[in-house]
């Protein structure tokens, strides 16, 4: 089902390189949460589960510690794939992240982003940032483990369930550090190639201390060829105009017409130069 309140317009931001490369062979990586450059996010999320695990005094020690076991393995037996949006096309935040060496915002159609995440198996959803409600949703997820700790044998599908359900929010939990980012994301979950699932979409590439597992996001389908691209914003640069002019022709090359897809320079006053 469509999220009402998803945005008509989510923003990427990227660098020449990537921006090159979402253009021209129409995919958009969808990076291992494991491997980002913040290594602290999906353990930020473990975290507030334990948090929410030690808070249950229904649980008898042992269903605990069978949970407490499944939580601190889980980021080696899952693998959970994402990509980032903002609703802010132009923040000095992302720029700051991306604009050193000419950076790039691409907005895209949130309707056409969301179709093609659910035909391609992703979830689209908006980032949250209160610590408070993130321990709530954990909490009610344990509470259908509870119900079910008194049977031994519905005790490891129960706490599989739950495992799953929260590797699926896992994606959305943030620090409130991170607010101003207002970030949405595609996500996909899956069991890691050691658990067996040797899905060979899986693609590596070098990181700054160890390779990056991503998959590619396809931005193209049968029913529509055509990119989603409704604008770009080039990022902080000695040379905005020239910049500009050659995203929009390397645009109009690739078939997308100025009425459809705008190129603005960004307005915000950063210098990386």
């Amino acid at each position: 089902m469509s999220d009402p309140y998803r945005p008509d317009i989510l923003y990427h931001y990227t660098t020449q390189e990537g921006l090159l490369g979402i253009l021209e062979k129409k995919v958009i990586y969808a990076s291992s949460i494991q491997h980002l450059n913040d290594s602290s996010e999906f353990n930020y999320a473990v975290k507030v589960a334990l948090r929410a695990l030690s808070a249950v005094t229904e649980l008898p020690t042992v269903v605990n510690e069978h949970l407490t076991t499944y939580l601190n393995g889980c980021r080696y037996g899952w693998d959970v794939f994402v990509s980032s949006f903002s609703t802010d096309g132009d923040q000095l935040g992302q720029w700051r992240a991306y604009g050193k060496d000419g950076g790039y915002c691409i907005g895209f159609d949130g309707g056409e982003l969301d179709r093609l995440a659910v035909a391609q198996g992703y979830e689209l959803r908006n980032c949250t940032y209160n610590d408070r409600e993130h321990s709530i949703l954990v909490a009610n997820l344990l509470e259908k483990v509870v119900a079910k700790a008194n049977n031994a044998a519905d005790l490891a599908p129960a706490s599989l369930i739950f495992l799953q359900n929260f590797l699926e929010l896992a994606p959305t939990f943030k620090d409130r550090s991170f607010q101003a980012e207002q970030e949405w994301r595609i996500s996909k979950l899956q069991t890691a190639p050691m658990s067996g699932n040797l899905d060979h979409e899986i693609k590596y590439r070098p990181g700054k201390s160890f390779y990056v597992p991503y998959k590619e996001f396809k931005l193209t389908d049968e029913h529509s060829t055509q990119l989603p691209i409704r604008m770009v914003y080039v990022g902080p640069t000695p040379h905005p105009e020239l910049s500009a002019w050659t995203v929009r022709n390397h645009l109009q090359i690739l078939g997308m017409k100025f009425d459809v897809v705008k190129v603005y320079p960004s307005r915000v006053p950063y210098r990386a130069w």
